[in-house]
């Protein structure tokens, strides 16, 4: 199914540089599904974002903010584990 180019100004695919990004953080998650690690996304009533790395078994390792956890999936998925 394609989507055409001009709907409402959305162009029919995402930009390369959008397509990169979005493969560079599945990478990092992988990463940590390898560590048995994963990362878990709640909204705070104030509507603040939460981020907490959580083991398998849902014991949180640690909570990260928004923008360290972005930079890190891109660059080294691997620091998101910390101590662990």
């Amino acid at each position: 199914m394609r989507i055409p180019a001009d709907t409402h100004g959305l162009p029919a695919t995402p930009p390369p540089e959008v397509l990169q990004a979005v493969e560079q953080v599945a990478r990092g998650l992988d990463e940590l599904a390898k560590q048995r690690l994963s990362l878990r996304f709640s909204f705070a009533s104030d509507t603040s974002m939460r981020i907490q790395v959580q083991q398998s078994g849902g014991r949180v390792v640690k909570e990260i903010p928004v923008s360290t956890a972005l930079d890190l999936l891109e660059s080294d998925p691997g620091a998101l584990a910390g101590e662990v």
